[in-house]
């Protein structure tokens, strides 16, 4: 299962030189995705105040979308712009 968390739209794919499209969590297991986030930081992602892990990730998408376009840059690390 993928669940929509974000979407690059036209003019800022154009802007980043990057596709654009939709921004997806997958449900994963273990070792990635939705599943991994929650095994491994869900009580960490709750204690700073998110609901659950769909709605950090959404939140950090958002973000680096956000920063992206600011600095006109692609992330090249999991920090704060």
């Amino acid at each position: 299962m993928k669940k929509k968390v974000g979407e690059i739209d036209a003019k800022t794919a154009t802007e980043l030189k990057r596709q654009a499209g939709d921004i997806v969590l997958e449900q994963g297991d273990q070792n990635f995705g939705q599943t991994h986030i929650e095994l491994r930081h869900g009580d960490q992602i709750r204690q700073a105040g998110y609901e659950n892990v769909e709605t950090f990730v959404e939140k950090v998408a958002q973000d680096k979308i956000n920063c992206c376009v600011k600095d006109r840059t692609l992330p090249t690390s999991p920090e704060p712009c």
